[in-house]
């Protein structure tokens, strides 16, 4: 069990993974398009700003496949597991799982550390500007637009996967599910794909306005009170 098994041995970390390579580079070039269209740019600001937003984007769900990675080989680790084969190392399930966690840690710290650093560069750099139409700002629109898209498309397709588990879980004969200790690793790793994009999602809604956001509050209502002032000139009733 490698790097490979912790990537497709888990039916969810696996199509998630999957949905997320495929769209990454893509996606990210979008965002680098939107940014260079032929409108006046007047700050000079959009080269730099579609730099430091796709690289934000880039880094941003290289963060998520890490922190998924660990999550899928320590999960693997619950139960009983069996070796068929000879293999050299002494505890082979322990070690690859060692491994995967290595690498799911390089990818969340260094990613990480490179996401914030893109992500705060670029607001910083959209600070001062109140024109909708500027550059930057019409670049963090679009990249909060693309983060809220995919952060919901993968946490859909987990929490579908994730709560069909659960009833496999109740019903295990009915919806044909397989051992217990399997549907709960399962579970786990559904949990852990929808509350990374749950997480990703709120984030990105929060670089927006409130009226910009997909769950938009509503203005408190506020009752007024009519205070009647007497005429100066009118002689009060004694």
């Amino acid at each position: 069990m490698g790097i490979t098994t912790a990537l497709l041995g888990d039916e969810v970390a696996g199509i998630v993974m999957l949905i997320v390579g495929i769209l990454l580079l893509p996606v990210t070039l979008v965002i680098v398009v939107i940014a260079n269209r032929a409108d006046p740019d007047a700050t000079g600001k959009r080269p730099l700003a579609a730099y430091l937003f796709g690289g934000s984007f880039f880094t941003l769900w290289l963060t998520y496949i890490g922190a998924l990675t660990i999550v899928t080989a320590l999960v693997s680790l619950i139960g009983k597991q069996t070796y068929y084969g000879f293999s050299p190392e002494k505890h082979p399930f322990g070690d690859a799982a060692i491994r995967d966690c290595t690498i799911g840690a390089l990818l969340l710290i260094i990613a990480g550390v490179l996401h914030e650093v893109h992500l705060r560069r670029g607001l910083a750099l959209a600070e001062g500007e109140t024109s909708p139409a500027s550059p930057t700002v019409r670049l963090i629109g679009s990249y909060v637009a693309v983060t809220s898209f995919i952060s919901m498309l993968i946490g859909a397709i987990g929490l579908i996967v994730t709560l069909y588990t659960v009833f496999g879980l109740i019903a295990p004969g009915v919806y044909q599910a397989s051992t217990r200790t399997d549907s709960l690793k399962g579970l786990l790793t559904g949990l852990a794909v929808v509350i990374f994009a749950l997480i990703i999602f709120i984030r990105s809604q929060g670089l927006v306005s409130s009226d910009m956001r997909l769950l938009k509050r509503k203005p408190r209502m506020t009752t007024a009170t009519t205070v009647t002032v007497p005429d100066a000139g009118t002689p009060s009733a004694s």
